[in-house]
């Protein structure tokens, strides 16, 4: 009598996420833009090259509280953003490292910026969409790029190492960001318009 060969074994299927999961994800989405702004300006990312640690030395080198910090760091490895090991360290993940300062594939001024300058237009869409009036005008109180043109700080982070960014950088930026880039026009403020398409 031969023994007859193991059939193979159907692998399991994921299990899909809810649709009221999926949405309570999405709507958790300010959460995790903030969390992300909070890490690329104190600059915890970078902290983190030189190996894991725990959120009490990280928070006395960047200057925040270490219990806030950790409740930030503990989100962010949620979302791979980070990693929290088993003994209380975080380390950085090929995720987190866009949020370097000298990564080729760099974000963090990105986050900076839009958190610095859409985020709070954006808290009034639906002001927008009901009357058709600029978010951004109404928040700003001009045009944006108007107000930007006053903000040194926020252009700079358009910018490259004190200089404009090349049409070639620009694009690859954004294709970096999911967009593809369209156009450079300029303005008849320091500002140009960067035109791209998800």
């Amino acid at each position: 009598m031969t023994a007859s060969p193991t059939q193979p074994q159907p692998a399991t299927e994921p299990h899909p996420v809810p649709p009221a999961v999926q949405m309570v994800q999405l709507l958790a989405g300010f959460q995790v833009c903030q969390a992300l702004y909070a890490a690329a300006k104190l600059g915890v990312a970078d902290n983190l090259r030189s190996g894991p640690r725990d959120a009490e030395a990280l928070a006395a080198d960047v200057g925040a509280g270490a219990q806030a910090l950790h409740r930030v760091l503990h989100a962010l490895a949620s979302i791979e953003v980070f990693a929290e090991t088993g003994d209380g360290l975080f380390a950085l993940t090929p995720l987190g490292e866009t949020l370097t300062q000298d990564s080729q594939a760099s974000m963090r001024d990105l986050a900076i910026m839009w958190m610095e300058t859409h985020y709070g237009p954006f808290g009034d869409l639906l002001g927008t969409v009901r009357t058709g009036r600029c978010a951004a005008t109404e928040f700003y109180g001009q045009p944006f790029f108007g107000w930007l043109s006053g903000q040194p700080d926020l252009t700079m982070l358009g910018m490259l190492t004190g200089r404009e960014r090349t049409e070639a950088e620009y694009r690859r930026l954004l294709e970096r960001a999911g967009f593809t880039f369209e156009a450079v026009t300029a303005t008849r403020t320091p500002i140009s318009v960067i035109s791209a398409r998800a």
